[in-house]
């Protein structure tokens, strides 16, 4: 409706003056003054909304046949010749014909530009937010895995060590064995056992126990939030937490007794619940702590110093159902306590109320974001340094905008060819077959060199080269404006008479419309600058005056200077014409220019930051498969099914290790030599990283790291991720090579370490326990996902472990008669040991060329 009603005020703006002159006095209005029916053209098809193709069709043709109506009504006033009358009313058609198409061409230019920028950006979004998604979530189940603060560290050097591998550059011989351990003081530390943990796999199927211990640290888990402490780690059925890192926190002591509090009520709940005997034993202590990451695969978070070893022991002798600190830690808790939990939530509640205003207030708008776009310069239309994404310069940036492919190249050439057409039916229709000589040639070799382009663009097989496409625009303009100026200089002037007729019919009007063709001509190029265009339009428009304005042009040779209707002169309205549609036609190209640009800044930010998030989720991918197993991850990221849903699988016959270090604590000390420990710590990391290697090698496919706890590595041979086994599947091959595997893998640990040894002058010893039989694996804790395995076999593998002998590998029984059958290792009897939870228990030492120190063999010949 509102394309209507300007359509219809453009045409009374236009032609009711005219009407009524023509129709009412005839000597006020002249035939040589030239409407702007071109402009009225083009506006009505590129400016104006239509709904449909068809109402800007319509509409054309009704100015145009408003136009011829008017012109041959004035005509035949000013007693014209018919044959006059019918030569220019045909000029008149074919132009305004031409006009039309030119227009609807510009239309669909500008209509495949926007479609193509809509088009190209849509998917780069789609694209862009999938991966966005995708990239939230792995850093959500990331950051639940590590504090953020590590986090970051470790993704930063991840990123480093990638760039330099594509770059082809030296990276280290080690490049994953930095230390990413943190020294923390003034903190609190707690130890949480559940007691009487052996009863639940008895009591409680596989779902149950998963589903108990999810509940159960999933509470502790937001309990730890709410009191201000950082879950560490699980431990089987050990919970340990730390407040005050990474941010230090005065109340941090006060903080792990409310949490420990909070735990035995919980705990307390739940066993009147699930009529479960169980408790909790918690002890805390206060002091300094390193934290941070060891090793190179199935990274936790971990803390370690003297007063963590301190906590783990007030746990172990306090008593269930209480709270054992030290008095290192009851000395920092402020006497009135009682009422600092309730102040603590009020504040947080508080501070998340004004985070969400502040939140509401940010300008993240999607209609300031995309209808005030930054990056382009508003007057200028380049590219600002705010368009700039990458490392490039801005030279850089608009030599890439520029030298795109233009796929529209070819129709160019098509249109500019219609054009030359038009531009020689004018002339001949107009001036009654009757060309100059300079002319004649002009067309002919215009004609020529056209042919040749349009050849050229049609027939190659490849996109036409940026710096090919300027040439060829340059040349087809030049000759397109040497074609419709070169005869409005007359070389017979002296002798030209022209008659009365001619002079009032007004022939002088179609060497500007020729001009108008060409001034049209320039813009048809999209891929080209504006500034160039208006160069060209700005040239074309002297030089038309430069040749009006002299003596022999045609111009001047018309002897009628009526004035028209706004009083101007017959020479003024020429020019006043062509410069409109320069000033129309540098609309059109700016307006395409500023929508080719924002296609090509949004095109190429979204591609910038498409990368930015493929490589981030590369980054996270990698963390996240060193943290949990690539199935557990992918279940948690990418499977809507299973949200909400606990997992865990059963194993019939797992065969399960510890292997610990039982004289590192004596190595370990805190003094100012080692800074605190660190140093100690170092040698740790990069004995666990050795150990780690070895997982890499094909001869131990089936182990599967689990955890370390302090200087003790958790392994499991036989579990297959993402696929429990069953009764029916489980062959005796099967248990043998879990089992051989596994006591392999243990004489290579041994075998690391004795090398180690040597390295460091150390005397370190490793102290094996195995086990096999059923387990449970599955992931607990709602919040901080951990991947674990539970069962009887596991806690056998940890009693072997320490009633073991430092140097020996200590199985049990069911890993003797596998060990036996097989005849791959020889075992000895221990005799009768005394295990936790099972009393006494006949265990067995296996024989290793690693048992004497003078043993040297080689991790290939295990």
């Amino acid at each position: 409706m509102a394309s209507m009603t300007v359509f219809i005020a453009m045409l009374f703006a236009e032609y009711g003056g005219a009407l009524f002159s023509i129709i009412g006095d005839t000597s006020s209005y002249s035939l040589l003054r030239v409407r702007p029916t071109f402009y009225l053209i083009i506006m009505n098809q590129v400016f104006l909304p239509f709904p449909s193709k068809i109402y800007s069709c319509v509409t054309t043709a009704i100015i145009i046949a408003l136009e011829l109506s008017l012109t041959i009504l004035s005509r035949f006033q000013s007693q014209c010749s018919t044959d006059v009358i019918i030569r220019f009313t045909v000029a008149d058609f074919v132009f305004y014909l031409i006009s039309g198409a030119i227009g609807f061409f510009l239309n669909f230019f500008v209509e495949v530009t926007n479609r193509r920028a809509f088009l190209n950006n849509k998917s780069c979004v789609e694209s862009k937010l999938k991966l966005d998604s995708e990239t939230e979530q792995q850093n959500q189940l990331l950051l639940s895995c590590l504090p953020q603060h590590l986090t970051e560290r470790v993704r930063n050097d991840i990123k480093t060590i990638i760039s330099k591998l594509h770059r082809e550059q030296r990276i280290p011989l080690r490049p994953f064995n930095e230390l990413y351990v943190e020294k923390y003081r003034n903190v609190s530390i707690l130890y949480a056992d559940i007691v009487n943990s052996m009863i639940l796999p008895t009591k409680l199927n596989a779902e149950e126990l998963v589903e108990t211990l999810n509940e159960l640290f999933g509470s502790f888990d937001e309990s730890a939030e709410q009191n201000n402490c950082l879950r560490i780690k699980l431990l089987g059925d050990c919970y340990y937490c730390v407040s005050g890192v990474p941010l230090h926190d005065s109340n941090h002591a006060l903080n792990c007794v409310r949490m420990g509090l909070e735990m035995i009520q919980i705990i307390a709940t739940m066993r009147e619940e699930r009529d479960l005997n169980i408790n909790m034993r918690i002890g805390v202590h206060s002091g300094m702590v390193l934290s941070g990451l060891l090793g190179l695969r199935k990274w936790q978070y971990d803390i370690w110093s003297i007063d963590c070893m301190i906590a783990s022991s007030m746990e172990h002798q306090g008593v269930a159902g209480y709270v054992h600190c030290t008095k290192a830690t009851l000395d920092l808790i402020p006497k009135p306590n009682l009422k600092d939990l309730q102040k603590y939530r009020d504040i947080l509640a508080s501070v998340n109320e004004k985070i969400e205003e502040n939140i509401e207030e940010m300008p993240l708008s999607k209609k300031v974001q995309w209808c005030n776009p930054e990056g382009i310069n508003p007057l200028l239309l380049t590219f600002t340094p705010k368009a700039l994404k990458t490392d490039i310069s801005l030279w850089q940036l608009e030599r890439e905008f520029a030298t795109q492919p233009d796929p529209l190249f070819k129709y160019y050439l098509y249109c500019t060819v219609v054009i030359f057409l038009t531009l020689i039916a004018v002339k001949l229709i107009a001036l009654n077959f009757v060309l100059s000589q300079r002319l004649q040639w002009s067309l002919v070799v215009s004609g020529i060199l056209m042919t040749f382009f349009v050849l050229f663009a049609h027939y190659s097989k490849k996109d036409v080269k940026y710096l090919y496409r300027i040439i060829i625009w340059i040349i087809v303009t030049l000759l397109l404006l040497i074609c419709s100026t070169i005869d409005i200089i007359d070389g017979n002037c002296i002798r030209n008479i022209l008659s009365e007729a001619v002079k009032n019919c007004a022939s002088a009007k179609y060497y500007t419309c020729c001009l108008i063709l060409t001034l049209m001509s320039i813009s048809l190029l999209i891929r080209v600058s504006i500034w160039l265009k208006l160069l060209f339009n700005v040239v074309s428009v002297l030089a038309f005056v430069t040749l009006t304005k002299t003596i022999c042009s045609v111009f001047m040779l018309i002897e009628n200077s009526d004035t028209n209707i706004f009083g101007t002169s017959f020479n003024f309205s020429h020019l006043y014409y062509v410069v409109v549609v320069a000033i129309l036609v540098h609309v059109l190209d700016r307006q395409i220019e500023y929508i080719l640009r924002l296609d090509f800044q949004w095109t190429t930010r979204l591609e910038v930051e498409k990368r930015e998030a493929m490589a981030m989720g590369d980054v996270n991918q990698i963390l996240l498969e060193n943290i949990l197993p690539k199935h557990v991850a992918e279940r948690f990221l990418y499977s809507s099914s299973s949200k909400g849903k606990l997992y865990h699988e059963t194993y019939d016959c797992i065969a399960v290790m510890f292997a610990s270090i039982p004289n590192y604590v004596n190595f370990y000390t805190e003094t100012n030599i080692n800074d605190d420990g660190l140093k100690c710590l170092q040698l740790l990391n990069e004995i666990i990283c050795d150990f780690d290697k070895l997982l890499s090698l094909p001869t131990f496919f089936r182990i599967e790291k689990i955890k370390t706890i302090g200087s003790t590595y958790m392994a499991a041979a036989g579990l297959h991720p993402g696929r429990g086994s069953t009764d029916s599947d489980v062959s005796v091959e099967d248990v043998c090579c879990n089992v051989i595997q596994l006591v392999r893998f243990a004489s290579a640990l041994m075998e690391t370490l004795q090398r180690i040894n040597k390295d460091a002058l150390q005397e370190f010893k490793l102290r094996v326990g195995i086990a096999v039989g059923p387990v449970i694996a599955g992931v607990v804790g709602a919040a901080k996902p951990q991947y674990d395995i539970w069962g009887d076999t596991v806690n056998m593998a940890s009693r072997m472990d320490s009633t073991g002998i430092a140097g020996r590998i200590h199985v049990t029984e069911a890993v003797k008669e596998v060990l036996t059958t097989s005849e791959a290792y020889s075992v000895e009897c221990r005799g009768l040991t005394m295990v936790k939870g099972k009393g006494h228990v006949i265990t067995y030492l296996v024989e290793t060329p690693f048992d004497f120190e003078e043993t040297n063999a080689t991790v290939d010949s295990v």
